[in-house]
């Protein structure tokens, strides 16, 4: 959809490019003019490519449109959410319901390793979790999502992990189960990420 998308906005560009070129320039324009024209077609055309960018995934990928609003918007506002009990509910279920993870479980870090203080879905993720456990070790020393499905943890191969990060420290960790035959993408991994850093902060 995108690439017919492209294609539509660049061959109209070409055509008036073509047309403006020929009706307002003549042989004797010069070069600088010659220039300008083109580029001020090409900004007005990017700008419209943009709009129908967006009119594309309003229309054809609504219900991820409308998810990445909902969580973009949750994480706005939890910062603003008072009891600490109900910021993480909310944010697992939030992320739960948005995701359409099969399960969700948060961690965070005591003084013998990883304690998990809420899990939500089908999926049970286990109480502790040690220090040097793989998904554990790969998302403190990355400090980004890591595929489950490259380790050996006890959380299993079939979900995501993610790290709470405050003030660029490590607090604690996420886990997001995988849709059924379905890896997260890479943009849902980053707005995922942006989310639980906001909660983390709120946290």
């Amino acid at each position: 959809v995108y690439g017919g998308m492209t294609m539509l906005v660049l061959g109209v560009l070409a055509a008036v490019n073509s047309l403006t070129l020929r009706a307002m320039l003549g042989e004797g324009a010069g070069l600088l003019l010659q220039i300008i024209v083109p580029l001020a077609l090409g900004i007005i055309l990017g700008k419209v490519r943009t709009y129908m960018d967006h009119m594309v995934e309003r229309v054809f990928f609504r219900g991820k449109y409308v998810a990445d609003k909902a969580l973009k918007r949750f994480a706005r506002r939890c910062g603003h959410i008072e009891n600490l009990q109900h910021l993480l509910d909310s944010a697992l279920d939030e992320i739960r319901r948005y995701t359409k993870s099969q399960a969700v479980a948060l961690y965070e870090i005591t003084e013998g390793g990883y304690r998990r203080v809420r899990q939500t879905g089908e999926t049970l993720y286990p109480i502790e979790l040690d220090n040097d456990d793989a998904a554990i070790v790969a998302v403190r020393a990355e400090h980004k999502a890591i595929d489950l499905s490259e380790l050996k943890s006890r959380l299993g191969a079939d979900g995501c992990a993610f790290p709470i990060t405050v003030l660029g420290r490590l607090r604690g960790a996420l886990v997001c189960a995988n849709r059924p035959g379905e890896h997260f993408a890479p943009d849902e991994k980053k707005l995922l990420t942006q989310v639980i850093r906001d909660v983390g902060a709120a946290w």
